[in-house]
């Protein structure tokens, strides 16, 4: 178990951290069904200006280089959790420590021209992990350092005025508390460069009708290998090529407006995703979108105004350890004389190459037709001495056996996805995926039915059928006649390399006369036999091709990349169903 941990810690520190605790996944946003981000917006009273303009969540309001004091500040929570206040509280010149104030009201003085020294801020009523963070800047000290959660910010009997405050909600499992998380700043018409704000908090103008000119995107503590890339639809420009880790989108000094952005992840381990949400000109905030979806408008000739970006960690990851190491499992499994599909150089052909070793030497076997005296058919092993063929199988399985080479591939992970049912799909998403010409056209809810009725993923049975069936084309999903009675077989169950029809003959005995019964059929194969059966418990693509609790034995496949190939059309599925639930079984081997 050590060697895999030292792998994990090699491959990403977050992976590691969920490893060593197995948490629930942390999400960025509020508990407040309503899509919105919690955040916190704020104005202060300036000496010889009045008051300004509200901020939002880490923006500065104050002044800077003027010498000019704060003499009263509001402050407020935008889309709070449903019982949750702020209250602050101020030292002001003559008064001291004045009561707490609630949710808006005006804090300091006004016309009095007494100047604020101190400050304090807490929550109330929030959920464990939210924190209030603020930051002032005092005459003759500059910027002091962050302080959070009712602690003093400022100076007391020392006679120094506030200048300008900072103020921004953080939730633990943030890019601030050293997590995963995004950092970024946005160019505004009459204002210019904006400070950096993280995670989720609002950077952009709101009420002003200014427009975003450009923006610079990067991540906080990424995973090794991770990136951020962004474009922008730019006025008079169209889309910009895509722009990565801080690098500035958009345009300065040419009055030109941002109207479209698309924010995507490289490199990411599957369960994080980036979510951004930005302010139109004429229509306000419009939904959450994610991983490059198109946020704002194309040809409407309307700005955008403001944006929020957060990384989410969408999904649960669990470990299942296993008392055999990863060398041991590698010998075990080539000893099942494991197969991968390879082109024939000679023959230019594709076939199935199978790993054996006979009188001590390593080589492979094909299965060729042969006819026989009686002029029937028959399938037979041809073996060829090819120690470099055996290799190379051996190198494949290893590739698609050791979780370290799976699981920050961003597709392949899907492989340890649980198998059992879940709500959130309907039929129409599924049908998207079946070919019009297949047998699984139009099939949808006849593959949602039958994966209820056997606490069966539906996403998975559709993407396994595509598989298998060649989407609804395959001579067995056509059907086959057995004794005048046409048969279906969509999942390629029994349908063994050596004799693919003996699949046909299968359906025929299990009644499986119709596109349904076969979908209802497989699914119930498949269940019993593999995601719920109680004694090989194979409920992820991993678990049903490899087998870990029962090495080299009740394996669905023998290609060794099986697991992988499902792992496209799996993805492709949860990608259309984003708000689906999905825990991650990775196993740990000795």
């Amino acid at each position: 178990m050590l060697k895999f941990i030292k792998r994990l810690l090699a491959l990403s520190p977050v992976v590691l951290l969920l490893f060593l605790f197995q948490l629930p996944s942390v999400k960025a946003f509020a508990a407040d069904n309503t899509g919105l981000t919690l955040g916190v917006k704020y104005n202060t009273h300036v000496q010889n200006v009045g008051w300004q303009d509200y901020v939002y969540d880490g923006q500065f309001a104050g002044t800077s280089g003027q010498s000019l004091r704060l003499e009263g500040i509001h402050i407020s929570l935008e889309n709070p959790i449903p019982g949750m206040k702020i209250r602050y509280q101020t030292h002001v010149q003559n008064e001291g420590w004045q009561d707490w104030k609630y949710n808006g009201t005006q804090a300091g003085s006004v016309g009095k021209g007494e100047r604020l020294e101190a400050i304090r801020i807490a929550l109330e009523g929030q959920p464990v992990g939210y924190h209030i963070q603020y930051q002032v800047h005092v005459q003759n000290i500059g910027w002091q350092d962050w302080v959070q959660d009712g602690e003093l910010s400022g100076t007391e009997g020392k006679g120094l005025r506030l200048e300008g405050i900072k103020i921004r909600i953080v939730k633990e499992g943030t890019s601030l508390y050293g997590k995963l998380g995004v950092t970024y700043k946005t160019h505004v018409q009459n204002v210019g460069w904006q400070d950096y704000v993280y995670d989720g908090q609002f950077s952009g103008t709101q009420g002003l009708a200014y427009r975003l000119e450009g923006i610079n995107i990067a991540l906080k503590n990424p995973v090794p290998g991770m990136r951020i890339k962004y474009q922008t639809h730019v006025q008079n420009i169209g889309w910009q090529g895509w722009k990565y880790d801080g690098d500035m989108a958009g345009t300065q000094g040419q009055g030109l407006r941002l109207e479209g952005i698309q924010i995507a992840l490289e490199g990411a381990p599957a369960w994080y995703h980036v979510k951004y949400q930005v302010h139109v000109q004429n229509e306000g905030w419009q939904d959450w979108k994610q991983d490059g979806q198109s946020a704002g408008t194309v040809g409407k000739g309307l700005r955008l105004e403001g944006i929020r970006i957060v990384i989410v960690d969408k999904d649960q990851i669990v470990y299942s350890s296993y008392n055999i190491s990863l060398s041991s499992f590698i010998n075990k499994q080539m000893a099942t004389e494991p197969a991968i599909n390879i082109q024939n150089y000679s023959t230019k052909q594709w076939e199935w190459r199978y790993a054996q070793i006979q009188n001590n030497t390593p080589g492979y076997y094909v299965w060729q037709p042969q006819t026989n005296s009686d002029g029937s058919t028959s399938s037979v092993k041809n073996w060829t001495n090819s120690p470099w063929d055996y290799q190379n199988i051996t190198n494949v399985v290893t590739t698609n056996l050791d979780p370290a080479k799976i699981l920050n591939d961003p597709v392949s992970i899907y492989q340890f996805v649980r198998l059992s049912y879940v709500d959130g799909v309907t039929a129409s998403q599924l049908n998207q995926l079946f070919s019009s010409n297949g047998v699984l056209a139009n099939k949808g809810q006849v593959f949602i039915d039958a994966a209820k009725a056997n606490n069966v993923n539906p996403i998975y049975l559709a993407a396994h059928a595509i598989l298998e069936s060649g989407n609804g084309t395959s001579t067995l999903a056509q059907g086959v006649y057995i004794n005048g009675t046409k048969a279906y077989n969509l999942f390629g169950i029994q349908a063994v390399d050596s004799n693919p029809m003996n699949g046909a003959n299968y359906a025929y005995d299990k009644g499986w006369t119709s596109v349904d019964k076969a979908i209802y059929g497989g699914a119930s194969w498949i269940a019993s036999g593999y995601i719920n059966n109680s004694t090989y418990k194979q409920d992820t693509i991993y678990k049903m091709r490899w087998n870990p609790q029962r090495p080299g034995s009740h394996q669905y496949a023998t290609d060794a990349e099986w697991a992988r190939k499902q792992t496209t059309y799996i993805k492709k599925c949860f990608d259309m169903i984003q708000d689906a639930p999905i825990v991650f079984d990775v196993p740990v081997y000795q």
